[in-house]
Protein backbone atom coordinates (compact mmCIF):
# COMPACT_ATOMS: atom_id res chain seq x y z
CA UNK A 1 0.00 0.00 0.00
CA UNK A 2 1.38 3.40 -1.02
CA UNK A 3 0.80 5.99 1.71
CA UNK A 4 1.72 8.91 -0.54
CA UNK A 5 -1.18 10.71 -2.19
CA UNK A 6 -1.04 11.28 -5.93
CA UNK A 7 -0.74 14.78 -7.36
CA UNK A 8 -4.40 14.62 -8.35
CA UNK A 9 -5.45 13.63 -4.83
CA UNK A 10 -3.41 16.45 -3.30
CA UNK A 11 -4.95 18.93 -5.73
CA UNK A 12 -8.43 17.61 -4.91
CA UNK A 13 -7.81 17.85 -1.18
CA UNK A 14 -6.59 21.43 -1.43
CA UNK A 15 -9.45 22.47 -3.70
CA UNK A 16 -12.06 20.81 -1.47
CA UNK A 17 -10.55 22.38 1.66
CA UNK A 18 -10.67 25.84 0.15
CA UNK A 19 -14.17 25.37 -1.25
CA UNK A 20 -15.61 24.03 2.00
CA UNK A 21 -13.88 26.71 4.04
CA UNK A 22 -15.51 29.38 1.91
CA UNK A 23 -18.89 27.84 1.11
CA UNK A 24 -19.79 25.27 3.79
CA UNK A 25 -18.03 26.22 7.02
CA UNK A 26 -19.65 29.68 7.42
CA UNK A 27 -23.12 28.10 7.70
CA UNK A 28 -22.20 25.32 10.14
CA UNK A 29 -23.07 27.29 13.27
CA UNK A 30 -26.35 28.51 11.81
CA UNK A 31 -27.35 24.95 10.87
CA UNK A 32 -26.93 23.99 14.50
CA UNK A 33 -29.13 26.75 15.89
CA UNK A 34 -31.66 27.87 13.27
CA UNK A 35 -35.22 26.68 12.67
CA UNK A 36 -35.90 23.51 10.69
CA UNK A 37 -37.21 25.54 7.77
CA UNK A 38 -34.05 27.62 7.66
CA UNK A 39 -31.87 24.53 8.08
CA UNK A 40 -33.64 22.83 5.18
CA UNK A 41 -32.99 25.79 2.90
CA UNK A 42 -29.32 26.03 3.91
CA UNK A 43 -28.76 22.29 3.52
CA UNK A 44 -30.38 22.12 0.09
CA UNK A 45 -28.13 24.98 -0.96
CA UNK A 46 -25.07 23.19 0.41
CA UNK A 47 -25.86 20.03 -1.55
CA UNK A 48 -26.26 22.00 -4.75
CA UNK A 49 -22.89 23.65 -4.09
CA UNK A 50 -21.24 20.29 -3.49
CA UNK A 51 -22.93 18.85 -6.56
CA UNK A 52 -21.73 21.72 -8.75
CA UNK A 53 -18.13 20.83 -7.84
CA UNK A 54 -18.57 17.10 -8.43
CA UNK A 55 -18.28 16.10 -4.76
CA UNK A 56 -21.61 14.22 -4.74
CA UNK A 57 -20.72 11.97 -7.65
CA UNK A 58 -17.25 10.75 -6.76
CA UNK A 59 -18.25 7.10 -6.54
CA UNK A 60 -20.70 7.25 -9.45
CA UNK A 61 -19.75 6.46 -13.04
CA UNK A 62 -19.38 9.24 -15.59
CA UNK A 63 -22.30 7.85 -17.58
CA UNK A 64 -24.64 9.21 -14.91
CA UNK A 65 -22.87 12.45 -14.04
CA UNK A 66 -20.27 11.18 -11.58
CA UNK A 67 -16.48 11.36 -11.59
CA UNK A 68 -15.84 7.62 -11.09
CA UNK A 69 -13.31 8.31 -8.32
CA UNK A 70 -11.95 5.44 -6.25
CA UNK A 71 -12.85 5.09 -2.57
CA UNK A 72 -9.55 6.42 -1.26
CA UNK A 73 -9.93 9.62 -3.28
CA UNK A 74 -13.54 9.92 -2.14
CA UNK A 75 -12.70 9.74 1.57
CA UNK A 76 -9.90 12.29 1.14
CA UNK A 77 -12.46 14.81 -0.07
CA UNK A 78 -15.00 13.60 2.49
CA UNK A 79 -12.73 14.46 5.41
CA UNK A 80 -12.63 18.10 4.30
CA UNK A 81 -16.41 18.30 4.01
CA UNK A 82 -16.92 16.68 7.42
CA UNK A 83 -14.36 18.96 9.05
CA UNK A 84 -16.23 22.00 7.76
CA UNK A 85 -19.70 20.76 8.72
CA UNK A 86 -20.49 17.26 9.95
CA UNK A 87 -24.22 17.78 9.37
CA UNK A 88 -23.62 18.60 5.71
CA UNK A 89 -21.39 15.58 5.32
CA UNK A 90 -23.95 13.18 6.80
CA UNK A 91 -26.74 14.67 4.67
CA UNK A 92 -24.60 14.38 1.53
CA UNK A 93 -23.51 10.82 2.34
CA UNK A 94 -27.08 9.70 2.99
CA UNK A 95 -28.10 11.00 -0.43
CA UNK A 96 -25.11 10.41 -2.67
CA UNK A 97 -23.65 7.29 -1.03
CA UNK A 98 -26.35 5.30 0.76
CA UNK A 99 -28.99 6.05 -1.88
CA UNK A 100 -26.68 6.75 -4.84
CA UNK A 101 -24.29 3.82 -4.48
CA UNK A 102 -27.16 1.38 -4.11
CA UNK A 103 -28.72 2.58 -7.36
CA UNK A 104 -25.37 2.69 -9.12
CA UNK A 105 -24.61 -0.91 -8.18
CA UNK A 106 -28.03 -2.60 -8.29
CA UNK A 107 -30.33 -0.31 -10.29
CA UNK A 108 -31.28 -0.96 -13.89
CA UNK A 109 -30.40 1.53 -16.63
CA UNK A 110 -33.80 3.19 -16.49
CA UNK A 111 -33.53 3.76 -12.73
CA UNK A 112 -30.00 5.08 -13.00
CA UNK A 113 -30.91 7.52 -15.77
CA UNK A 114 -33.98 8.68 -13.90
CA UNK A 115 -32.49 9.27 -10.45
CA UNK A 116 -28.68 9.44 -10.41
CA UNK A 117 -27.99 12.64 -12.43
CA UNK A 118 -30.20 14.72 -10.13
CA UNK A 119 -28.73 13.11 -7.00
CA UNK A 120 -25.18 13.78 -8.26
CA UNK A 121 -25.99 17.41 -9.07
CA UNK A 122 -27.68 17.98 -5.70
CA UNK A 123 -30.94 19.03 -7.36
CA UNK A 124 -32.69 16.09 -5.69
CA UNK A 125 -31.98 14.43 -2.35
CA UNK A 126 -32.04 10.73 -1.52
CA UNK A 127 -32.38 8.79 1.72
CA UNK A 128 -32.40 5.21 2.92
CA UNK A 129 -35.14 4.02 5.28
CA UNK A 130 -34.25 0.81 7.09
CA UNK A 131 -34.31 1.36 10.86
CA UNK A 132 -37.42 0.97 12.97
CA UNK A 133 -37.94 1.57 16.66
CA UNK A 134 -37.83 -2.16 17.38
CA UNK A 135 -35.36 -3.02 14.62
CA UNK A 136 -32.21 -0.90 14.45
CA UNK A 137 -29.10 -2.85 13.54
CA UNK A 138 -31.16 -6.06 13.42
CA UNK A 139 -32.59 -5.59 9.93
CA UNK A 140 -34.31 -8.96 9.99
CA UNK A 141 -36.53 -7.81 12.86
CA UNK A 142 -38.21 -5.09 10.80
CA UNK A 143 -42.00 -5.03 10.74
CA UNK A 144 -42.56 -3.07 7.52
CA UNK A 145 -44.20 -5.37 4.95
CA UNK A 146 -44.65 -5.40 1.19
CA UNK A 147 -47.51 -7.28 -0.47
CA UNK A 148 -47.63 -7.88 -4.20
CA UNK A 149 -50.81 -7.02 -6.06
CA UNK A 150 -50.53 -7.42 -9.83
CA UNK A 151 -47.79 -5.11 -11.12
CA UNK A 152 -47.72 -3.13 -7.88
CA UNK A 153 -46.50 -3.56 -4.32
CA UNK A 154 -48.34 -2.33 -1.24
CA UNK A 155 -46.01 -1.19 1.55
CA UNK A 156 -47.11 -0.77 5.15
CA UNK A 157 -44.92 0.30 8.05
CA UNK A 158 -43.12 3.09 9.87
CA UNK A 159 -39.42 3.84 9.49
CA UNK A 160 -37.61 5.76 12.22
CA UNK A 161 -34.47 7.90 12.44
CA UNK A 162 -34.42 8.40 8.67
CA UNK A 163 -31.62 10.85 7.92
CA UNK A 164 -32.84 13.34 5.28
CA UNK A 165 -36.41 12.22 6.02
CA UNK A 166 -37.80 15.79 6.14
CA UNK A 167 -36.03 16.96 2.98
CA UNK A 168 -35.51 13.93 0.73
CA UNK A 169 -37.23 13.54 -2.62
CA UNK A 170 -36.59 9.80 -2.94
CA UNK A 171 -36.30 7.01 -0.39
CA UNK A 172 -34.97 3.47 -0.49
CA UNK A 173 -37.48 1.71 1.75
CA UNK A 174 -36.72 -1.76 3.07
CA UNK A 175 -39.67 -4.08 3.62
CA UNK A 176 -40.25 -7.75 4.31
CA UNK A 177 -42.21 -9.64 1.66
CA UNK A 178 -45.42 -11.29 2.84
CA UNK A 179 -46.83 -12.44 -0.49
CA UNK A 180 -46.09 -12.92 -4.18
CA UNK A 181 -43.34 -15.00 -5.71
CA UNK A 182 -40.86 -14.03 -2.99
CA UNK A 183 -40.20 -16.22 0.01
CA UNK A 184 -42.12 -14.71 2.95
CA UNK A 185 -39.83 -12.70 5.19
CA UNK A 186 -37.24 -11.85 2.54
CA UNK A 187 -36.25 -8.19 2.34
CA UNK A 188 -36.87 -6.08 -0.77
CA UNK A 189 -35.82 -2.47 -1.36
CA UNK A 190 -38.23 -0.08 -3.07
CA UNK A 191 -37.64 3.37 -4.55
CA UNK A 192 -40.39 5.51 -3.07
CA UNK A 193 -40.95 9.11 -4.11
CA UNK A 194 -42.18 11.72 -1.66
CA UNK A 195 -45.43 12.10 -3.61
CA UNK A 196 -46.17 8.39 -3.76
CA UNK A 197 -49.79 7.52 -2.75
CA UNK A 198 -49.87 6.44 0.88
CA UNK A 199 -46.54 8.07 1.78
CA UNK A 200 -46.34 10.64 4.58
CA UNK A 201 -43.96 12.07 7.16
CA UNK A 202 -44.23 11.22 10.83
CA UNK A 203 -42.57 12.76 13.87
CA UNK A 204 -39.32 14.63 13.45
CA UNK A 205 -36.30 13.46 15.44
CA UNK A 206 -34.95 15.97 17.95
CA UNK A 207 -31.34 14.83 18.10
CA UNK A 208 -28.55 15.68 20.54
CA UNK A 209 -26.19 16.73 17.76
CA UNK A 210 -25.98 17.06 13.99
CA UNK A 211 -28.98 19.39 14.05
CA UNK A 212 -28.49 20.31 10.40
CA UNK A 213 -28.76 16.67 9.30
CA UNK A 214 -32.49 16.42 9.80
CA UNK A 215 -34.07 13.09 10.55
CA UNK A 216 -37.52 11.74 11.28
CA UNK A 217 -40.14 9.11 10.66
CA UNK A 218 -41.61 8.18 7.32
CA UNK A 219 -44.92 6.36 7.15
CA UNK A 220 -46.09 3.99 4.45
CA UNK A 221 -49.81 3.45 4.85
CA UNK A 222 -50.96 1.25 2.00
CA UNK A 223 -48.23 2.94 -0.06
CA UNK A 224 -48.48 1.85 -3.70
CA UNK A 225 -45.20 1.28 -5.55
CA UNK A 226 -44.91 -0.04 -9.09
CA UNK A 227 -42.77 -3.09 -9.81
CA UNK A 228 -40.42 -0.97 -11.92
CA UNK A 229 -39.36 0.75 -8.68
CA UNK A 230 -38.04 -2.41 -7.04
CA UNK A 231 -34.28 -2.04 -6.62
CA UNK A 232 -32.58 -5.13 -8.00
CA UNK A 233 -35.00 -8.02 -7.81
CA UNK A 234 -37.59 -8.89 -5.14
CA UNK A 235 -35.93 -10.60 -2.18
CA UNK A 236 -32.48 -9.11 -2.93
CA UNK A 237 -32.72 -6.47 -0.20
CA UNK A 238 -30.52 -8.26 2.31
CA UNK A 239 -27.72 -8.52 -0.25
CA UNK A 240 -28.02 -4.83 -1.12
CA UNK A 241 -27.99 -3.80 2.53
CA UNK A 242 -24.99 -6.06 3.06
CA UNK A 243 -23.21 -4.28 0.21
CA UNK A 244 -24.03 -0.88 1.71
CA UNK A 245 -23.02 -1.88 5.23
CA UNK A 246 -19.31 -1.32 4.67
CA UNK A 247 -19.86 2.04 2.99
CA UNK A 248 -22.20 3.26 5.71
CA UNK A 249 -19.64 2.30 8.35
CA UNK A 250 -16.72 3.80 6.44
CA UNK A 251 -18.44 7.12 5.80
CA UNK A 252 -19.51 7.31 9.44
CA UNK A 253 -15.82 6.91 10.26
CA UNK A 254 -14.91 9.70 7.82
CA UNK A 255 -17.46 11.98 9.49
CA UNK A 256 -15.87 11.26 12.86
CA UNK A 257 -12.42 11.96 11.47
CA UNK A 258 -13.60 15.35 10.27
CA UNK A 259 -15.01 16.14 13.72
CA UNK A 260 -11.75 15.09 15.37
CA UNK A 261 -9.73 17.32 13.05
CA UNK A 262 -12.00 20.29 13.62
CA UNK A 263 -11.92 19.84 17.41
CA UNK A 264 -8.15 19.41 17.48
CA UNK A 265 -7.51 22.48 15.35
CA UNK A 266 -9.92 24.58 17.41
CA UNK A 267 -8.32 23.50 20.70
CA UNK A 268 -4.84 24.15 19.33
CA UNK A 269 -5.78 27.68 18.25
CA UNK A 270 -7.38 28.45 21.58
CA UNK A 271 -4.37 27.15 23.51
CA UNK A 272 -2.25 29.79 21.74
CA UNK A 273 -4.63 32.59 22.72
CA UNK A 274 -5.67 31.74 26.28
CA UNK A 275 -3.40 32.68 29.16
CA UNK A 276 -3.51 31.29 32.67
CA UNK A 277 -1.26 32.58 35.45
CA UNK A 278 0.64 34.64 32.93
CA UNK A 279 1.42 31.83 30.47
CA UNK A 280 -0.28 30.58 27.34
CA UNK A 281 -1.98 27.36 28.35
CA UNK A 282 -0.19 25.32 25.68
CA UNK A 283 3.00 25.94 27.68
CA UNK A 284 1.67 23.73 30.45
CA UNK A 285 2.77 20.13 30.00
CA UNK A 286 -0.69 18.66 30.60
CA UNK A 287 -2.22 20.75 27.81
CA UNK A 288 0.71 20.16 25.46
CA UNK A 289 0.54 16.41 26.02
CA UNK A 290 -3.20 16.42 25.47
CA UNK A 291 -2.79 18.25 22.15
CA UNK A 292 -0.10 15.74 21.13
CA UNK A 293 -2.43 12.86 22.00
CA UNK A 294 -5.20 14.43 19.93
CA UNK A 295 -2.88 14.54 16.92
CA UNK A 296 -1.74 10.94 17.44
CA UNK A 297 -5.27 9.58 17.71
CA UNK A 298 -6.50 11.59 14.72
CA UNK A 299 -3.60 10.48 12.53
CA UNK A 300 -4.20 6.83 13.43
CA UNK A 301 -7.88 7.26 12.56
CA UNK A 302 -6.95 8.64 9.15
CA UNK A 303 -4.53 5.80 8.43
CA UNK A 304 -7.11 3.17 9.39
CA UNK A 305 -9.70 4.85 7.16
CA UNK A 306 -7.27 5.05 4.23
CA UNK A 307 -6.40 1.38 4.72
CA UNK A 308 -10.08 0.41 4.77
CA UNK A 309 -10.74 2.46 1.62
CA UNK A 310 -7.78 0.82 -0.10
CA UNK A 311 -9.03 -2.65 0.92
CA UNK A 312 -12.47 -1.86 -0.53
CA UNK A 313 -10.95 -0.53 -3.74
CA UNK A 314 -8.96 -3.74 -4.13
CA UNK A 315 -11.83 -6.07 -3.14
CA UNK A 316 -9.71 -7.53 -0.35
CA UNK A 317 -11.01 -10.39 1.80
CA UNK A 318 -9.95 -8.30 4.80
CA UNK A 319 -12.03 -5.27 3.78
CA UNK A 320 -14.86 -5.98 6.23
CA UNK A 321 -12.60 -6.19 9.28
CA UNK A 322 -10.56 -3.20 8.07
CA UNK A 323 -13.73 -1.10 7.84
CA UNK A 324 -14.82 -2.22 11.31
CA UNK A 325 -11.42 -1.33 12.78
CA UNK A 326 -11.52 2.11 11.16
CA UNK A 327 -15.10 2.69 12.24
CA UNK A 328 -14.55 1.78 15.88
CA UNK A 329 -11.30 3.65 16.32
CA UNK A 330 -12.22 6.85 14.50
CA UNK A 331 -15.67 7.21 16.09
CA UNK A 332 -14.40 6.59 19.60
CA UNK A 333 -11.48 8.92 18.91
CA UNK A 334 -13.90 11.68 17.90
CA UNK A 335 -15.70 11.33 21.23
CA UNK A 336 -12.39 11.52 23.12
CA UNK A 337 -10.84 14.34 21.11
CA UNK A 338 -13.95 16.52 21.19
CA UNK A 339 -14.18 15.94 24.96
CA UNK A 340 -10.55 16.93 25.40
CA UNK A 341 -11.20 20.04 23.31
CA UNK A 342 -14.02 21.06 25.66
CA UNK A 343 -11.67 20.51 28.60
CA UNK A 344 -8.97 22.71 27.05
CA UNK A 345 -11.52 25.46 26.48
CA UNK A 346 -12.66 25.11 30.07
CA UNK A 347 -15.82 27.00 31.02
CA UNK A 348 -15.98 28.62 27.61
CA UNK A 349 -16.15 25.20 25.98
CA UNK A 350 -19.13 24.22 28.13
CA UNK A 351 -21.17 27.15 26.90
CA UNK A 352 -23.92 26.34 24.43
CA UNK A 353 -23.03 27.67 21.00
CA UNK A 354 -19.26 27.22 21.19
CA UNK A 355 -17.69 25.23 18.37
CA UNK A 356 -16.24 22.55 20.64
CA UNK A 357 -19.58 22.09 22.41
CA UNK A 358 -21.11 21.36 19.00
CA UNK A 359 -18.29 18.97 18.09
CA UNK A 360 -18.80 17.14 21.39
CA UNK A 361 -22.52 16.62 20.70
CA UNK A 362 -21.96 15.67 17.06
CA UNK A 363 -19.26 13.13 17.88
CA UNK A 364 -21.53 10.72 19.76
CA UNK A 365 -23.44 9.97 16.56
CA UNK A 366 -20.50 8.01 15.19
CA UNK A 367 -20.48 5.36 17.91
CA UNK A 368 -24.13 4.53 17.18
CA UNK A 369 -24.67 5.04 13.43
CA UNK A 370 -23.39 2.72 10.73
CA UNK A 371 -23.52 -0.22 13.14
CA UNK A 372 -22.74 0.30 16.82
CA UNK A 373 -19.21 -0.10 18.16
CA UNK A 374 -20.34 -3.26 19.93
CA UNK A 375 -21.56 -4.87 16.69
CA UNK A 376 -18.35 -4.02 14.87
CA UNK A 377 -16.30 -5.52 17.70
CA UNK A 378 -18.35 -8.70 17.36
CA UNK A 379 -17.63 -8.68 13.62
CA UNK A 380 -13.88 -8.34 14.22
CA UNK A 381 -13.93 -11.06 16.86
CA UNK A 382 -15.76 -13.38 14.48
CA UNK A 383 -13.19 -12.67 11.77
CA UNK A 384 -10.33 -13.42 14.16
CA UNK A 385 -11.92 -16.67 15.33
CA UNK A 386 -12.50 -17.82 11.75
CA UNK A 387 -9.04 -16.80 10.59
CA UNK A 388 -7.20 -18.54 13.40
CA UNK A 389 -9.57 -21.47 13.90
CA UNK A 390 -6.80 -23.93 13.09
Amino acid sequence: MNYEMTDDQIALQNACREFCGNEILPGAVMLDTCSREEASAIMKGNLKKLGSRGYLGMGITRDFGGTDADMLTTVIAGEEIAKSCASTFITAASSAVYFGYALSRFGNDEQKKRYLPEIVSGEKIGAIAVSEYDAGSDEHAMNTTASREGNSWIINGVKSYVTNGPIADYFLVAARSDSGNVTPGEITLFIVGRGCPGFSEGELSDTMGLHGAQAGEIICNHCIVESIDVLGVPGQGADILGYLKNYRALFTAVCSLGISCAAMESANRYSKERKSFGRYINRYQEIAFRLAEMMIQTDISRLLIYKAAWELDNHSVEAVSAVSCAKIFSTETAALVSGWAVQIYGGKGYLKGSDVERFYRDAKFGEIAGGTSELHRLSIASEILDRYSN
